[in-house]
């Protein structure tokens, strides 16, 4: 037996703990990394980090849905609403062949350009109930993670317990009255059957108008943005934003994709990175679409884009004005849906803007309470809207007020700087509907049904 080469087995096992000491402070660097980047986000968003709710934001911006239901509601424009289709009668659609074409599109949109599997016509029977749903995205977001939640308080009764719900989905993003009592109108013109329709609205009607029509002098009725859907070629500062838009939303989207990546996806500190960046690409966003919108062109817009404009006013006398508006559309889709044996409900949805509505934590301060315009129109605006919500209820329509559903939740709720909320509050919005529902039909009528028996008298 030979001997080994000597001072070879030492050295060798020096490098052999060099390596395992080196492997050792990278580990101990690493987890402390992560350790301080889980730190960060306790102290950003108030609440323990997770990479579910993470990876569905991350999700959310690379699919292109953050203008649908879930963060922004931007101005829209040809840059982000692509598969957005001008509607002879409702304003604009979303065109199913190029949502299907996108592939990325995360909801299924039937032949009639709503967010819903198939078509809006079902049969009335003892066994059903046929529930509608109009308004913008709220109740889009509402229709599509809400409706459990509602159902769960529905079937507390024993008029409900048994029954199958059928939905005809049709809200849509920055939809304002009176599109959704146009939508109601078209829809039965086409043949469907309503048993309930649910109404969620009330902050499009007083803040879109101002923020994204106004300067263009483009009528209050009209849909949002209308006049940069109908313009042929938009003036060289509204393009200019428009491209600014586009690629910031595709810089979000790109960005979100990256670290979509198995190789960051498990990383608290590269999502911190992430984090931080998409919050700057997200500022920059809203600044250009802000610019948009209070951008007025030199040259005049074509009547098409304008329509009969509107009167010389206060600002106060304009906000009266959109408040009158938006109750005599619930006024009419309330005759409507007695004429045609529904029962109607309407709901004031909430929002952060409205003062002592909430505790906001510290991401809500951050993200949900940066736009002073639908600051300033919420301020001004909601509070007309209340107003005429108890004159609907005195006059026997079954309107519920539901700005203060959150006021005791210490969470997160509200995800952006306009009106959207997470899955969290589009529950407490299914369960406070849920219930809202069972005290108007329970108190009437609790062992008939809708589908079969003429609309109950509402409580007052």
């Amino acid at each position: 037996m030979t001997d080994p080469v000597p001072g070879r087995a030492p050295a060798q096992l020096t490098i052999r703990k060099r390596a395992l000491f080196v492997t050792l402070v990278l580990l101990g660097l690493y987890g402390i990394g992560e350790l301080a980047a889980w730190t960060a986000f306790l102290v950003v968003d108030a609440r323990p980090f997770s990479f579910a709710r993470l990876h569905r934001r991350q999700d959310l911006l690379r699919f292109e849905v953050t203008d649908v239901d879930n963060a922004g509601d931007p101005v829209m424009t040809r840059a982000n609403c692509r598969t957005v289709a001008l509607h002879p009668y409702l304003g604009y659609v979303t065109d199913p062949h190029l949502a299907a074409q996108d592939g990325r599109f995360p909801f299924a949109v039937n032949r009639f350009g709503f967010s819903d599997a198939g078509d809006p016509f079902h049969e009335r029977g003892d066994d059903r109930v046929i529930i509608g749903v109009v308004g913008g995205s709220v109740a889009m977001g509402f229709s599509i993670g809400g409706l459990p939640a509602m159902e769960r308080e529905l079937r507390k009764s024993p008029h409900f317990a048994e029954k199958q719900f059928v939905y005809v989905r049709a809200a849509m993003g920055g939809y304002k009255q009176p599109q959704q009592l146009m939508t109601l109108n078209y829809l039965l013109a086409l043949g469907a059957k309503i048993d309930l329709l649910i109404n969620i609205d009330g902050f499009n009607e007083i803040a879109l108008h101002r923020v994204e029509n106004q300067s263009r002098d483009v009528a209050m009725i009209y849909p949002r943005s209308w006049a940069l859907m109908v313009e042929k070629i938009p003036d060289p500062i509204s393009r200019t934003l428009i491209c600014e838009i586009a690629h910031r939303r595709e810089e979000r989207k790109s960005w979100a994709r990256l670290f979509s990546k198995a190789s960051f996806r498990h990383s608290i500190m590269l999502n911190l990175l992430w984090r931080a960046r998409d919050g700057f690409l997200e500022r920059s966003l809203v600044s250009a679409q802000q610019r948009l919108a209070a951008h007025r062109p030199e040259e005049a817009l074509p009547y098409a884009a304008v329509g009969p404009g509107n009167p010389p006013k206060s600002e106060m006398a304009q906000f009266e004005d959109q408040a009158d508006l938006w109750k005599r559309c619930s006024t009419q889709l309330h005759h409507l849906c007695q004429a045609n044996n529904a029962t109607y409900f309407h709901f004031l949805q909430p929002n952060q803007y409205v003062d002592g509505s909430k505790e906001m934590t510290t991401q809500e301060r951050r993200r949900a309470l940066t736009d002073k315009a639908y600051a300033d129109a919420v301020t001004k605006g909601y509070p007309l809207l209340a107003t005429r919500g108890r004159e609907l209820a005195a006059e026997g329509i079954a309107f519920a007020d539901l700005t203060t559903i959150f006021e005791d939740r210490g969470d997160t709720i509200y995800i952006d700087s306009c009106c959207h909320f997470n899955q969290t509050g589009t529950e407490i919005l299914g369960t406070a509907i849920g219930k809202f529902i069972l005290d108007h039909l329970g108190e009437s009528q609790p062992d008939r049904s809708p589908s079969s028996s003429p609309p109950p008298t509402l409580a007052n």
